[in-house]
C-alpha cells in the first residue's frame, strides 16, 4: 500500500493547489486490486496533502482526520473492485463552496506514480517537482505562446503531457519544470489570451523513479 499513500498525498497537494474556496466535501475511492487491502491510511494521506498549506499545525496521520472534522469537511472513503483499464486506481473528488475538482492516479509497474486525469482531462503526469498546470484554448499556436513565456524566463520543460475533451474546445497541459516559476511568471501566463487558468504545484521528488 505504501506507494499509493505517497501518490494519494501528492494528489491531495495538487487538488489543494487548483481549488479555490472552502473545502466542504472529499470523496476518496480506491479501485481495483487495492480495494482488497486495508485502505484506511489512504484517507489520512489525502488529507495531509489537502490541508498542509491551509492550517497552522503540521498535518500528520494522527491529526489529519480531526483537523478535517474541525473544519466541517465531510470525508468519505470507499472501494470498488472495478478499475476500468487499470489494475489499481485512486480517485479523489473535492467540493468547495465554489467548485468541484476530480483527480485520478495510479501506479505503473508497481513503482511509477502517475496522475492520469484531472477534471476529466486524460493525461500521464509525473507528480513530482515543480509542476505547472494550464487550461488553454485548443487552438493553433497556443502551446508556442506559453512555452515562449517559459523560455523568456529561463524555465526549462522536463516533461509535458496534454489532453483535450473535444476538438476546438479547451485543453489541459501538465508540465514538469526544472525549477519553480515565480508568481510573476504564473501571472504572465494567466494574462495570455489563450490561457484560461494556470497553477503552480510544488511536489517532492520521486525517489528511485524516472
Amino acid at each position: 500500500l505504501k506507494p499509493f499513500l505517497g501518490l494519494a498525498q501528492r494528489m491531495g497537494v495538487l487538488l489543494s493547489a487548483i481549488s479555490s474556496g472552502v473545502i466542504q466535501e472529499v470523496k476518496i475511492t480506491c479501485r481495483g486490486d487495492i480495494a482488497e487491502l486495508d485502505v484506511a491510511p489512504v484517507k489520512s494521506s489525502v488529507l495531509i496533502g489537502l490541508l498542509d498549506d491551509k492550517v497552522d499545525d503540521t498535518v500528520n496521520v494522527i491529526n489529519a482526520t480531526p483537523l478535517a472534522d474541525e473544519r466541517g469537511i465531510d470525508v468519505t472513503l470507499g472501494t470498488s473492485k472495478k478499475a476500468r483499464e487499470f489494475a489499481n486506481l485512486i480517485e479523489i473528488q473535492i467540493t468547495t463552496d465554489t467548485e468541484t475538482h476530480t483527480v485520478l492516479g495510479t501506479i505503473f509497474g508497481n513503482k511509477y506514480p502517475r496522475v492520469i486525469s484531472i477534471d476529466g482531462y486524460s493525461m500521464e503526469m509525473r507528480p513530482e517537482g515543480d509542476v505547472l498546470i494550464l487550461v488553454n484554448d485548443d487552438a493553433p499556436g497556443a502551446i508556442s505562446k506559453f512555452t515562449a513565456v517559459l523560455a523568456d524566463n529561463g524555465l526549462n520543460i522536463a516533461d509535458l503531457t496534454l489532453s483535450r475533451k473535444q476538438r476546438q474546445g479547451l485543453a489541459m497541459v501538465g508540465l514538469n519544470l526544472d525549477e519553480a516559476p515565480t508568481p510573476e511568471v504564473v501571472a504572465q501566463l494567466k494574462s495570455l489570451d489563450c490561457v484560461e487558468e494556470a497553477w503552480h504545484v510544488q511536489l517532492p521528488p520521486l525517489a528511485g523513479t524516472e
